[in-house]
């Protein structure tokens, strides 16, 4: 009877385990993913298109240290080969990840990420940049903790989301690096940066960040979805510092094409 029972129990199990296969195939053929750029058909986990990822402007020569672009004759393997404005400093974070260069379509799917309530658009960005940091840290350590730049708590109550967050949630699932939204705070409500002139974004975040709890980890990973100057990222580094991070990476979807000054 026990036999038979267990039997009956693993017969059904199956049966359900291929009904929802099968409930699995029919929404995918029935309702498959489109392009969220030509609206062509999409990939099985991913809204965009093969060709027009491969479109993309991914960034492929830029400072390692600052993420502006390099001269072409400049390897971005290279370590060493930094950027005039970064040559000599000793600057906060160790280094800069830009997946892509911040020109149409990554930078209208920021905009509409950011602006629109689109938020489908940060799990294919985000997606995507976890398939560029998989490659940049597979042959290093990898940050033990990814903090998003974090929003004061008025404009986060009139987006709804932080859209830095919403982009590291595929990166978080992917890479199996916890995020962390708790424990940095945004204390002081700041104009936004795209609307200031270079030499006024870094006294615009000054005093901008504090640390709400201690961190657990020393090496970590601060994420934006965009990096101009860098004002916003070296304040919020600076911070860790403080805390005790002795080690801090920095990600971004997207970086400026014009040179920092």
């Amino acid at each position: 009877m026990l036999v038979y029972k267990k039997n009956s129990f693993t017969c059904f199990n199956n049966i359900a385990k291929l009904f929802v296969n099968l409930k699995f195939i029919i929404q995918k053929l029935t309702f498959p993913r489109r392009c969220v750029l030509c609206a062509a058909r999409g990939q099985d986990d991913l809204d965009i298109c093969i060709a027009c990822a491969g479109d993309l402007p991914y960034m492929k020569n830029a400072c390692p240290s600052c993420g502006a672009i390099l001269p072409n004759e400049m390897a971005v393997e290279d370590t060493t080969k930094q950027c005039g404005a970064c040559f000599g400093q000793n600057l906060p974070f160790q280094c800069v990840y830009a997946a892509f260069l911040y020109q149409n379509p990554i930078a209208q799917l920021l905009i509409d990420l950011k602006f629109n309530q689109k938020l489908l658009y940060a799990k294919v960005l985000g997606t995507l940049m976890a398939d560029y940091l998989e490659k940049c840290y597979s042959k290093k350590n990898k940050p033990q903790l990814i903090i998003p730049v974090p929003l004061h708590k008025k404009r986060l109550r009139e987006r709804g989301y932080n859209q830095a967050l919403e982009l590291a949630r595929p990166i978080e699932k992917r890479l199996q690096i916890p995020v962390d939204k708790y424990s940095c705070v945004r204390v002081k409500q700041t104009a936004a940066q795209s609307l200031l002139p270079f030499d006024e974004r870094q006294s615009n975040v000054r005093q901008a960040f504090a640390i709400r709890k201690p961190l657990a980890v020393k090496y970590v990973a601060i994420f934006d979805d965009i990096l101009t100057t860098g004002s916003t990222v070296k304040e919020l580094s600076q911070v860790l510092r403080k805390a005790g991070v002795t080690k801090i990476d920095v990600w971004c979807c997207a970086k400026t094409v014009v040179a920092d000054p």
